[in-house]
């Protein structure tokens, strides 16, 4: 820009000025002056003369006949806002570059705000302002900050661009500076989409006899010493590097669309847009922003939805009981190298009263100990019946780095979604928790059957209240249910293959599921079926390694068996709430997407 009005930026306290009429002293043509006392060059619209103002009349200082070849967008003493402010358009000035890109420059002037630069460029527009403050730092380029090229502006970086030197090619208007056709200026440019500064400065070049050159007439002398063939080189290298900067002017620059200047001036017409302008923000930035705006969006909403649902479906607790792993009946195994002790025991019934997925959390205190289980579930009104198992294990060693340690003492799962009703739990499993102390009592007192009076179960029997073990003990009375998950039990533990034959046997047994499980039970556990008709007898004498149950009461080493805490929690299904609330947002993400949109067109008008 040529910028040579330094109080552009300060207020004009002077009332607006009225435009005033003259004559060009070459071709007698009107010229008016719409900045009289302010204007010190005017060109006239007929003969492309440069007048200038002095004691009213016109001055002629470079006369020419010809007729001006660049079209002027903004007609002269057209009226436009930007920015809140109405702007005036006084002049024009078309410079050009060594590569043969020209450009145009409205001068633009509101009296209470001063001047500002209109800057097109192959149908871009930049809006420019003087910025005096800035100036050069101590490596002697224009306002750089380091190795980087980069100045700092209003709290933004602004990276070196180019460096050109920028030619006068015509003027037309009027200036507050003495303008000239071919005056040059060397112009450096940083940008930051869409913001610009530039920084123009005028050098002067000195020989050894301090007469000064300008660039053209330096360029000139070395032309003319090309041609004659003289030898002029150190002198003109000399006058070259003798240099002083006789004028500098910084200013900086704002993009604006063409529809905003378009519709600020009025104009019917526009050029054409070519390429991109120099600080015209990057489209497909403007695009990835946009989609990374309506990416986060839907992305907040999804994640909101799916903590209303979550929240919603939090899980509601329909069992947390913990069981003493020594409270169990226990029945010593050993299988290969491998000793162990399986269990049993009833935690009782649940009540699901809506259809829901089941989730189930087993915890202990493990150490270099493990216990593996299997929970049933009978639906006792329909009798199906569903399995799931499960482990826990903890086992550790070494030290410092070669420490290391596998498994954990908490495990859970989650069934499939099972309708409402009630339920008969039941949980069966082995471990290793117990097995030394196990078989000292077993090499001690062999199979304990003397002790006291318990309620008549057998290995898997539900309680019956009241009643006692022995001779006297009245037969079980057993739900379909609670029979089938017995004979399912008794089926996986012993002959799994017949597992599948369960519910056959149940329709055969119809009335007398009691019978079922008592005659499968004498089939597969003789010892725990004679044990529930006979009479006590005396204790039995040692014998080592001998194999049977011992009743919770004579569990050795009770107190540092570990417990098993098991956690049951029904899970409420809010598919529904959760689609309606994914359905609002997806709605809201709609509307704050075609807002983005319009925003984004308003940004661009």
């Amino acid at each position: 820009m040529s910028e040579r009005v330094n109080d552009s930026l300060a207020p004009q306290e002077s009332a607006p000025v009225e435009a005033k009429g003259f004559k060009c002293p070459n071709c007698g043509g009107p010229v008016n002056l719409e900045l009289p006392g302010k204007s010190q060059t005017v060109r006239c619209p007929y003969c492309s003369s440069i007048l200038e103002p002095e004691h009213d009349v016109l001055v002629l200082r470079d006369k020419y006949n010809e007729k001006l070849k660049y079209r002027m967008w903004i007609p002269l003493g057209a009226t436009g806002r930007l920015g809140g402010v109405e702007f005036k358009c006084v002049g024009m000035v078309v410079r050009g570059d060594d590569d043969g890109g020209e450009w145009s420059e409205y001068l633009l002037f509101n009296p209470y705000h001063g001047y500002r630069y209109l800057v097109e460029s192959s149908g871009h527009w930049t809006l420019v302002r003087s910025e005096p403050g800035l100036g050069f730092d101590s490596s002697g380029r224009p306002g750089m900050t380091g190795p980087t090229g980069k100045i700092q502006l209003a709290g933004k970086k602004l990276k070196y661009f180019t460096h050109y030197d920028a030619t006068v090619k015509s003027i037309v208007g009027e200036f507050p500076w003495q303008a000239s056709l071919g005056e040059e200026n060397e112009v450096t440019e940083y940008i930051n989409p869409p913001y610009q500064a530039s920084c123009e400065v005028v050098y002067a070049y000195v020989d050894k006899n301090g007469k000064q050159y300008s660039k053209k007439e330096l360029e000139d002398l070395a032309n003319e010493a090309k041609r004659s063939n003289a030898d002029r080189g150190e002198e003109l290298n000399e006058i070259t590097q003798n240099r002083r900067l006789t004028e500098s002017n910084w200013s900086i620059g704002e993009y604006k669309y063409p529809e905003e200047i378009q519709a600020a001036f009025d104009l019917k017409e526009m050029p054409a847009k070519v390429g991109f302008g120099m600080c015209e923000p990057n489209p497909a930035k403007r695009r990835f922003l946009f989609a990374l705006a309506w990416s986060a969006m839907l992305f907040l909403a999804t994640t909101v939805t799916c903590s209303i649902v979550s929240g919603r479906a939090e899980s509601k607790p329909v069992l947390n009981r913990t069981l003493s792993l020594n409270s169990a009946e226990f029945e010593y195994k050993t299988e290969g190298a491998t000793d162990y002790l399986e269990f049993n025991f009833e935690p009782g019934e649940i009540e699901l009263p809506k259809e829901t997925n089941v989730e189930f959390r087993f915890s202990s205190s493990l150490s270099q100990q493990w216990i593996s289980f299997n929970v049933f579930m009978i639906n006792e009104a329909t009798g199906a019946g569903y399995i799931y198992d499960g482990e826990l294990s903890r086992y550790y060693g070494g030290s410092g780095e070669d420490a290391w340690s596998e498994g954990s003492n908490d495990t859970e799962f989650e069934t499939e979604k099972m309708p409402a009703g009630t339920y008969y739990l039941f949980v069966a499993g082995a471990t290793n928790v117990g097995v030394a102390e196990f078989k000292t009592s077993l090499l001690r007192y062999g199979q304990r059957i003397d002790a006291p009076p318990v309620p008549a179960t057998g290995m898997l029997g539900k309680a019956q209240p009241g009643k006692t073990a022995g001779a006297s003990a009245a037969p079980l009375k057993l739900s379909p249910a609670e029979a089938r998950m017995r004979i399912i039990a008794l089926f996986k533990k012993y002959d799994p293959a017949k597992a599948a034959q369960t519910d056959a046997l149940l329709r055969t047994y119809k009335g007398r599921e009691a019978q079922l499980v008592a005659e499968l039970q004498a089939k597969y556990e003789p010892a725990a079926a004679a044990a529930g008709t006979a009479p006590p007898q005396a204790a039995a004498p040692a014998a080592a390694g001998k194999t049977g149950k011992l009743l919770p009461m004579d569990f050795p080493g009770r107190a540092f068996a570990p417990k098993l805490t098991i956690t049951m929690n029904a899970k409420r299904d809010v598919a529904s709430v959760g689609s309606a609330v994914l359905f609002v947002f997806t709605l809201i993400g709609f509307l704050i997407y075609y807002y983005i949109r319009y925003r984004m067109k308003e940004g661009e008008r």
